[in-house]
């Protein structure tokens, strides 16, 4: 319920009080045009008072004007973020699945599958250096394989954005796996993929590859 000083206030300038009001409930849902020359209209126009005379700019009434803008702004700000970005969920399902097809290629220490995940010019940059085209892709999981036997590694999605029509990912990865010399071991790091969409399937062009815990041990 408003209060006695709002239902003044209210009185004093119904027309003009009341179509603010509408605009801006309407701009927190959806940015209008009306909104976007509000503030002008404001400056320029002003109030009428009961007497006739135009009500200062700066005065109180004005300044609650002006603070009720900011809060539509404030609302509208994170909702046309999240507009942007928004990925439909079928995208979201697809990227998962890349994901999974990661693991399954590295967990059988396949090389060539999964530098086929990437595209011609993507970039891979791992822990012991970044590799550029396909054949040096293949060739590093190739040299990671020789060292290390993958026994599970598993890599969770943990958020995706549009970027223009592409997409980014982020996500986590846990893995097990043991060295040279049969140890067994445990890792853990994050990873960021720039993805393209190619005919039906998205592939990677860019993955980012920290490890957290390179030398934990079991």
């Amino acid at each position: 319920m408003r209060s006695r000083r709002s239902k003044a206030w209210l009185a004093l300038v119904p027309r003009e009080a009341d179509w603010i009001v509408s605009v801006t409930q309407r701009t927190i849902g959806e940015p209008t045009k009306e909104f976007i020359g509000l503030l002008p209209y404001l400056v320029l126009r002003g109030f009428a008072g009961p007497d006739g005379k135009r009500i200062n700019i700066l005065s109180m009434k004005m300044r609650f004007v002006a603070a009720l803008m900011g809060l539509a702004i404030g609302f509208t700000g994170p909702i046309l973020a999240q507009r942007k970005d928004t990925v439909d969920p079928q995208i979201t399902r697809q990227i998962g699945l890349l994901a999974m097809k990661y693991d399954e290629a590295f967990n059988r220490s396949d090389a060539a599958v999964v530098a086929a995940l990437y595209t011609e010019d993507a970039i891979y940059a791992a822990q012991d250096g970044t590799f550029h085209g396909l054949q040096a892709i293949e060739k590093a999981y190739a040299n990671y394989f020789q060292h290390r036997h993958s026994i599970k590694q598993v890599s969770a999605v943990d958020r995706v954005i549009a970027v223009g029509t592409d997409i980014r990912a982020f996500g986590t990865w846990t893995s097990a796996f043991q060295d040279k010399n049969g140890a067994l071991k445990k890792d853990r790091g994050h990873y960021r993929w720039l993805l393209v969409r190619q005919g039906d399937t998205w592939k990677i062009r860019t993955n980012t590859n920290r490890s957290s815990n390179l030398n934990a041990t079991n």
